[in-house]
């Protein structure tokens, strides 16, 4: 018998026959194939999800300075606080400006309205905008931030991360100066 099985297998190598099958059907259901599980594929992530970000406001709260003069003579300052509210202070060209700003984040956006503020030598500060994107990824001004997508997994505190960079727009609302970029970095 042990022949004949030897036989059929070397048979059913010649025929491309596997030789577990030949000798299972020969010796009546004796021998068990291996089943191998091939691995399932993960499903393809899904792009959309983001890592948890804090709340409105949160991570933004504190005070900020441009790292450059606007318009070559002003330097910028301004506080987020708590809520939607805050302040800003200008400094330059023989002024000194302190105003009242009001504050929204949405995602990586913050939106600043800085309110009239007054200042030395009977002058007002004109209520400009500035737009931020919150730099978490070192993108260059005037780039677009790139979040990458990443798996949602908890994050303690709300957060997990310190923002210490925006870019930002400053928009006059009027006058001899256009829209300009500079860069915010924390200053508490």
């Amino acid at each position: 018998m042990k022949k004949f099985v030897i036989a059929m297998v070397a048979a059913a190598a010649a025929l491309s026959i596997p030789g577990a099958a030949v000798a299972d059907a020969v010796m009546g259901a004796g021998f068990q194939q291996a089943q191998v599980r091939m691995p399932q594929p993960m499903p393809d992530p899904d792009p959309d999800m983001r890592m948890p970000a804090p709340g409105a406001g949160a991570g933004v709260k504190g005070c900020w300075r441009a790292k450059q003069p606007l318009y070559g003579q002003y330097r910028l300052s301004f506080c987020l606080n708590r809520g939607s509210d805050g302040g800003y202070q200008v400094d330059g060209g023989e002024l000194s400006c302190n105003g009242d700003i009001d504050w929204v984040r949405n995602g990586n956006q913050v939106d600043i309205r800085m309110n009239r503020g007054r200042c030395n030598r009977n002058t007002d500060w004109s209520r400009d905008r500035i737009s931020c994107t919150i730099d978490l990824y070192g993108a260059a001004p005037g780039e677009a931030t790139l979040i990458p997508a990443q798996a949602r997994m908890p994050v303690p505190g709300g957060g997990g991360y310190d923002i210490t960079r925006m870019n930002c727009i400053y928009r006059p609302v009027a006058g001899p100066y256009g829209p300009v970029r500079f860069i915010a970095r924390r200053d508490d």
